[in-house]
Formats: C-alpha cells, structure tokens, sequence
C-alpha cells in the first residue's frame, strides 16, 4: 500500500501489519524511510547504441552519476529479477542486458542517501534489427556470358548462413530490370538466359524477422557478343633494402569476378598470391642491381585474358659508420697488429659478414 510521510528532515519508522486469513498467519514488520528535504532523485540512465548480433548485449554504457552514498539497483521489465544494489556489486549495471531486438523498458530503485529519498523509475532503450549479411558463390557477384557460350540459365547462390538465428517467415524473391537478357522462372535463384545480349541486373528480396531488416541484393548477368576488356591496376615497386619481405599485388577494376594467379618458380600460373623477395638481386656476372620481375594471369568469364609483369627492385642500403662503430671502441698502443672485428648492425637486424659486408 502507500503511505504518505507529514514531515520532512526526520527518519521515521513505518509499521506494516498483515492480518490473520482462513489460511495465513497474521504478521507485523518495521522499515525505516528518511523524509529529506531534497525530495526524489531522479536518475538518467546511460544507455548504450545497440543492434541485434545475436548474442546477450549491456544496455547500459556504465552506471548512473549518483550523488555520495546512494546506491542503485536495476531489473530489466517489470516481471524482471531486481540486481544487487551497487554498493553490495558495484558492476551490477553490467547485468542489465538484452539479446533479441526491440524495446527494453530498464526499472531502477536507489536507496535514500545524500539528503534524497529512496527512489524509483523506469526509461526504455531499443537494440535495433540488423541489417542481413550474404555472400555470392566464389564472393561473385556478377558473371560475364560470350554471346557464343550463353547457357540456357545461371544459378545464383546466396549464402545467408552467417547471419545468427536468422528464421524467415516467407521465401526471397528474384526479379529481373531485362527481362530480354535474363529473367527468373517460378520465383527461383534459376535464372532463364534468353540468348540476347545486354545486362540484366537480378533483384534478390530477403525478408527479414524479427531480429533483421528485409534486403535487397543484386546480381549481374551481362551477355556480351565479344570478348570485353579488363581494367587493371599495376604498378611497379622499389624498396630500400631492410630485411623484410617484400612483395606487390595486381589489383582489378572490372570485373572485380576476376581471378588473378601469379608465376611459380616453374613459370606456371599456380600462386593466388604473389611471391615475396628479401635479398637485393645482383648479375651474377657484374654484380649488378636486377629486379625481380612478378608475372600474373588474370582470367574472367566473357573478358579477354590478360598476360603480363610488373617488377619489384631491392636496393642495398648504405653501411653507416653509426652501424658497427659502438663495437669497435679505443685501442691501446701495443707495438703488435690490432685487427678490429667490428659488430654491424641495423636496428635490431644483426648483419653477417661475408654476406651483407665486408671488411
């Protein structure tokens, strides 16, 4: 029941009786509650920014500011368990959570203290719906048809497996912008290629549930009559000698469906990335500087295959006196031969004589 407390400044003592019924006992028990002058405290929870990741997430970001001796306990809704109060865990707030998305209404009491009343509220806080993640067979997705080796149809595969207890009411749907080029039968991901030439861009609906948002992906079928050009992006590449490997990759404008292999020792096209140099390559005639030079291959459906180089030049890097002269030090005159045998060193890279230098 309530109750209401005429004065103010004083602790008074409140007397709660239970009267006897045909099945319980009557009882009797005391609390105490402090009238203060400064009334109820109110208290703004620091919610957290969240979305639905399929896993228990702390609505709140830490506890609430609260004034010196007051302490706060929270449940989550109003049938929730109540935590501790923070002065008994002082984490307690850690416990507030939330796993499936939509509202959380966040319950809190504190404890008179610090000239307030013991107090209570409530303020709610929403973990939003994600948003649906997939994936296109071989990561793909578009594919390029030469006008003479047009299938009759194009399966799309679209892998949603990665997104945590997704639960779908009701099946995708495929729709085609060229109906001319390619379309879909019996709403299925097998898609009609008609013989035509052009590009069709397929439209993948996925519904959503109650934890995703609904999504569209879209996949690209594209007829072409003859083989179409790629865009490729290389460079070559020079580096000061440093002990690291190194290495340079080709990257591939259109199609990004392109596959690019790299030159093995043999000179097959076996490496998915390329090969890695550390030394500085020397004519093993004059000593001179060479370059390393990386081949690829880059193949795609519909495209002209590109056969090409770029090249990757380590130059030796200076010996410095700063490099070994700590390892040297001062020499007292003897009347013998002194030979130093001087420590060179690079950072923390110890060089080998013979090897890296001479003396």
């Amino acid at each position: 029941g309530a109750f209401t407390v005429n004065v103010s400044g004083q602790t008074v003592t409140v007397t709660v009786t239970v009267a006897e019924t045909k099945n319980f006992q009557g009882a009797e028990t005391q609390f105490q509650v402090l009238a203060s002058t400064s009334g109820s405290l109110q208290v703004t929870l620091p919610f957290a920014e969240l979305t639905y990741n399929g896993g228990d997430q702390m609505l709140l970001e830490g506890a609430p500011a609260l004034p010196d001796g007051v302490a706060i306990r929270y449940k989550v809704g109003e049938t929730g368990t109540w935590t501790d109060y923070s002065d008994t865990d002082p984490a307690n707030w850690k416990s507030v959570t939330g796993q499936n998305a939509g509202s959380y209404t966040v319950y809190w009491e504190t404890t008179a203290g610090g000239d307030y009343n013991a107090s209570s509220g409530h303020e709610s806080v929403e973990i939003q719906k994600a948003e649906l993640q997939g994936t296109f067979a071989d990561g793909k997705d578009s594919v390029t048809y030469l006008l003479a080796e047009v299938p009759e149809s194009h399966t799309i595969e679209l892998d949603l497996s990665g997104n945590r207890n997704y639960a779908p009411s009701m099946a995708r749907t495929y729709t085609s912008d060229n109906d001319t080029v390619a379309y879909p039968i019996n709403n299925n991901n097998t898609i009609t290629l008609t013989g035509q030439v052009g590009t069709a861009k397929i439209s993948i609906w996925c519904p959503g549930d109650a934890n995703y948002k609904d999504r569209v992906f879209t996949f690209t079928i594209t007829v072409s009559e003859t083989e179409l050009e790629m865009t490729v992006v290389k460079a070559d590449k020079e580096v000061e000698y440093d002990g690291q490997a190194h290495t340079l990759t080709v990257e591939v404008t259109e199609p990004v469906s392109a596959q690019v292999l790299y030159a093995d020792e043999t000179g097959a096209y076996t490496l998915t990335a390329p090969p890695a140099y550390t030394d500085v390559k020397r004519n093993a005639d004059t000593g001179a500087v060479e370059s390393y030079e990386i081949k690829f291959r880059i193949t795609a459906p519909g495209y002209k295959t590109v056969e090409d180089s770029v090249t990757l030049t380590i130059q030796p890097k200076d010996i410095t006196k700063g490099m070994f002269e700590d390892s040297i030090g001062n020499y007292t005159y003897t009347g013998k031969q002194i030979v130093p045998d001087p420590v060179v060193t690079d950072g923390t890279l110890l060089l080998v004589e013979g090897e890296d230098y001479t003396v």
